[in-house]
């Protein structure tokens, strides 16, 4: 058996490395996590990342079901593998489920062998990496505070003095969220500590092998690296290659005859381009630029940012610089800037590939080469020479990627300082796990993919979820909870007119704007003799109704169908009433397709469900959020839908003869001694439970065959996934209870006793003893991992869920999660080049960090330049700002959750130099303060009436802060930010 490592932990200055986008471990207290994150994507882009995704995607599973396996045994994880690869990336390793921090791994020299008695050899691996995390229960809403007497009121205009640049964010960031204090940590009885698993991981020789392989296909020296990263965490000599992260790229040699300004003249990372910020100077004076702009404007200019000022060259000679030639020139060469000190004169750079051995100390995130181990740095500018002192100088660490020979191996090293981990960050790779039936006399090369994701927590469970559930009362109800009884509107009532043909339809302003229906007016064209006029013509507007959004456009042709009142109505839910219970998040149902989701003219919401109406039948129709029988929302800390069930009284060799027995699988004359295990075993709680949400049938013979079908069904899936069973783990306890197994094997003996050498060698439970408040007894309380994370993930405080609304509401006139535009960077006429706003699926969200950022040197007439992206329209210049805030590495995915968190962490604080984030946060300021400070930083958004905007003029609450021929405001997202701000005013 492996020995445990306890290992000192040379990480204190480790940089986040790909694909990690982890922060090196700290000396405090690991705090309560912020997010979470499903352990794959999903491979089809247009697929939700929601529980059932990854329901659907577990229901072709091989084996390694929760919470029984395929042989009947109790099985606390769930498995990916061949079976799952079809519907997730998984070649692109695992993510850590939520925030927290690596406490023990192993890591194999290659994979064990297993050796049966016939010859057979079956490789596995012993791999892993344990997580710790913790779960605070978030504070209750604060009550509202009382005025002072004197104090403004919310409807305040902002005066002119006041208004135009008092939010500098130069002088003003007591809108950021603040570093300097902690907070108050939570009591410790609202604080759950749990752990995550991720088993059976790829072992050391297929890390190097896959290093091996890109190196093979022409990685052009290893620019980018392998695509399967070796980990952060490992313990070992450390060196650092320049990879994909960095972006810098060498400076064009000038064409003119004038002097180039110093190359440390240069903050961004486009060493050719110093006005690569693009509208870095844009919006505002003094230096004030808006973190985005709406998408509206395809005629914007750019305000150069050149350090050189403003000037003009009246038709200069062009010159060959350098003696270069247009045919001769070199291409430029991407890496990393080298500083003469940190962060100070750029003197080379370092070319993707590079690998180097660096200094301990850090200094303004910088650390200092002292060994080029592969490599040579080049000119800051092409065919320039190369400063000698380059050799010596300063890098950027968390521009890095981490090469670890790893030192131990194949033993369980206990990090004596953990290292923390983000939600989404890669912690391995699948390894290999083959059973007897894959098993051949040769060893065989890696065949039969798995990784083992499991979730458990100590003793103190029950008494937290109940403190949970208590709490619960008082925060934020973001879970639909459909109950038993509920019946749904299976079509819209009966249409009650028509409109058409030959008339204008015209969106009313409470439309909203997406989902099956548009509420309108009808304009109808007054014609003489008969004929529709061709000029001027008279028009009578009719009462609004509701029509079909996708008819819209018919209406000029033929009748179409139209409702007084919205076409859904509580009233006439017809569907057969539901016979489980359904628990949807908000974040699910928000994810939906438009055709799913609706909203009427009061902002009542409605979604398009399946519930489950009884042996395995299941009925679809509308839901609505608001006062549908047999429904009510709760918070997520509620822990709706799920159940407690203590198996610790089962034992395996009854669960195994169980299994025999159901399965019949039994020999002659072995009925009779198994039935009363079988049936002992079926009267369990949890066999019972299992049963009540999967066995339709009734017959009592629940397999694992049944649990893998079931959560391909929404509702079962549901109450599969909200189970939590007390167990032993596997991976602890004594070998005892294994052993009881031997006598049942007959035939299947010799396999059985090398299984039993297997299962000894996985264990490793004991062997981690001194990892800070582990339970010290292995029977624990095991989470389904899919329904864990899909109850909190998107959960959010009080707060959170104000920041989300207003996110929502400024998203409306900007973009969506894949909008982008390639702004004006050297366009004709300082156009905006290319304009996107409703692209692909995956064509912002599939791109990392460094991927958008990398496109800042391309010019604003190239399609690819991704200079405003996503929901929120955030410029290159904001988000690698937002990037450096977060410490985030840049590797991770720009998708729907990453865009949320940057507004949520970054953008909310950065808007109108954190006025908006003033006032919702601390209740500082006025509404029309908190509005302009919006409207500083959203183009969409109206300045308050009397605000001055950024031309000089006095706005009548309808002018953008920016307002031009190429943009205005959103006279409708403005009324809803108003709204909301005018709601936290009063509260």
């Amino acid at each position: 058996m492996s020995t445990t490592q306890h290992a000192k932990s040379h990480h204190s200055q480790a940089a986040p490395t790909p694909p990690a986008s982890a922060t090196p471990p700290a000396p405090k207290e690991l705090e309560p996590l912020k997010s979470w994150a499903y352990p794959f994507t999903p491979l089809d882009t247009n697929a939700t990342a929601g529980p059932q995704t990854y329901f659907n995607a577990l229901s072709h599973a091989e084996d390694g079901f929760y919470p029984l396996g395929a042989n009947g045994i109790w099985h606390g994880g769930i498995h990916f593998g061949g079976g799952t690869a079809g519907a997730l990336k998984q070649g692109d390793g695992v993510r850590a489920i939520a925030d927290g921090e690596v406490v023990a791994y192993r890591l194999d020299t290659k994979y064990a062998e297993l050796k049966y008695s016939d010859g057979k050899i079956a490789r596995y691996s012993t791999s892993f990496v344990l997580m710790r995390h913790k779960l605070a229960i978030p504070e209750a809403p604060a009550p509202a505070p009382v005025a002072a007497p004197g104090s403004p009121a919310s409807g305040t205009h902002v005066s002119s003095a006041s208004s135009g640049n008092a939010h500098s964010r130069a002088s003003n960031t007591s809108g950021t969220p603040p570093t300097n204090t902690q907070p108050k940590p939570p009591p410790a009885d609202q604080v759950l500590e749990f752990y995550s698993l991720y088993m059976h991981q790829l072992d050391w020789a297929g890390y190097q092998a896959a290093e091996k392989s890109a190196t093979a296909a022409g990685d052009a020296v290893g620019q980018n690296g392998s695509s399967t990263q070796r980990m952060p965490f490992w313990e070992g000599p450390k060196h650092f290659r320049v990879g994909k992260q960095a972006t810098d790229t060498q400076r064009q040699p000038s064409t003119f005859n004038f002097a180039a300004p110093s190359v440390g003249a240069f903050g961004d990372s486009s060493l050719d381009d110093p006005s690569s910020g693009g509208f870095g100077g844009l919006f505002g004076s003094n230096g004030q630029s808006a973190s985005s702009f709406s998408l509206a404007d395809p005629t914007m200019s750019s305000t150069s940012s050149n350090p050189l000022g403003n000037f003009s060259l009246p038709n200069p000679t062009p010159s060959k610089p350098n003696g270069q030639s247009a045919a001769n020139a070199q291409p430029a060469v991407t890496g990393l800037k080298i500083y003469k000190q940190p962060k100070g004169e750029v003197i080379a750079l370092l070319p993707r590939g590079s690998e180097i051995k660096v200094s301990d100390a850090v200094t303004k995130g910088c650390v200092q080469i002292t060994q080029l181990l592969k490599g040579a740095p080049v000119g800051v500018t092409i065919g320039d020479p190369v400063d000698p002192a380059a050799s010596t100088g300063w890098v950027a660490l968390d521009k890095l990627d981490s090469l670890i020979d790893p030192n131990p191996l194949d033993s369980v090293v206990v990090l004596e300082s953990p290292f923390r981990v983000a939600a989404g960050t890669v912690v391995g790779y699948l390894g290999e796990f083959q059973r007897y039936r894959d098993a051949k006399a040769l060893p065989q090369s890696p065949k039969r993919s798995v990784l083992h994701l499991e979730v458990f927590a100590g003793p103190a469970l029950e008494a937290y979820i109940k403190k949970s559930q208590d709490c619960a009362k008082l925060l934020p109800k973001t879970m639909l909870v459909v109950s038993p009884g509920a019946t749904l509107i299976t079509a819209p009532t009966e249409h009650d007119g028509t409109v058409g043909p030959s008339v204008k339809l015209k969106s009313t302003p409470d439309d909203p704007k997406n989902g099956p229906w548009a509420k309108v007016q009808v304009a109808t064209h007054h014609s003489a003799h008969g004929h529709t006029q061709a000029h001027s013509p008279s028009t009578q507007q009719s009462d609004p109704v509701w029509v079909e959004r996708s008819a819209i456009a018919s209406a000029a042709t033929e009748a179409i169908k139209s409702w007084k009142n919205f076409p859904l109505q509580v009233s006439n839910a017809n569907s057969p009433s539901a016979s489980f219970q359904n628990v949807l998040s908000r974040v699910q149902l928000d994810s939906f397709d438009s055709a799913d989701r609706a909203c009427d003219d009061k902002g009542v919401h409605w979604w398009r469900i399946q519930i489950g109406t009884g042996k395995g039948n299941g009925a679809t129709g509308w839901v609505c959020e608001k006062n549908h029988p047999h429904t009510e929302w709760q918070s997520p800390w509620a822990w709706p839908g799920f159940e407690t069930v203590d198996n610790s009284s089962v034992s395996i060799v009854n669960l195994f003869k169980r299994f025999l027995f159901v399965s019949g699988q039994l020999l002659d004359g072995e009925e009779d001694s198994f039935k009363p295990s079988a049936l002992s075993v079926n009267g369990s709680e949890l066999i019972g439970r299992l049963e009540k949400a999967v066995d339709h049938d009734g017959n009592g013979t629940i397999t694992a065959e049944e649990l893998a079908q079931a959560q391909g069904t929404p509702w079962l899936a549901e109450a599969l996934s909200h189970l939590i069973v007390r167990y032993e783990s596997e991976w602890g306890g004594s070998m005892a209870k294994w052993d009881e197994l031997s006598s049942v094997m007959k035939d299947r003996g010799f396999i059985w006793q090398s299984e039993l050498q297997r299962i000894q060698k996985l264990q490793w439970w004991d062997q981690i003893k001194a990892v800070k408040g582990f339970p010290a007894d292995p029977m624990v309380y095991h989470f389904h991992p899919i329904g864990l994370i899909g109850n909190f993930i998107g959960t959010a405080s009080a707060l959170d869920e104000i920041i989300r609304k207003i996110g929502d509401i400024i998203a409306g006139g900007e973009g969506n999660y894949e909008s982008y535009n390639t702004g004006t960077k050297n366009t004709p006429d300082g156009k905006v080049g290319h304009s996107y706003l409703r692209p692909g699926v995956g064509t912002v969200t599939n791109k990392t960090i460094n991927e958008i950022l990398a496109t800042d040197s391309l010019d604003g007439t190239n399609p690819n330049r991704m200079f405003a992206t996503g929901k929120y329209q955030t410029i290159i210049k904001t988000l690698r700002a937002a990037k450096a805030a977060m410490g985030l590495t840049g590797e991770e995915k720009y998708d729907a959750a990453m865009q949320e968190r940057v507004f949520r962490e970054y953008l909310i604080y950065d808007a109108g130099g954190g006025g908006l984030a003033k006032f919702v946060t601390k209740g500082t300021g006025t509404v029309d303060e908190a509005q302009l400070a919006a409207a500083k930083c959203w183009a969409s958004i109206a300045a308050p009436k009397g605000a001055v905007i950024a031309d000089g003029r006095v706005s009548d609450g309808s002018l953008s802060y920016h307002e031009s021929r190429a943009n205005s405001a959103n006279s409708v997202s403005t009324a809803q930010l108003v709204q909301i701000l005018e709601q936290i005013s009063r509260n």
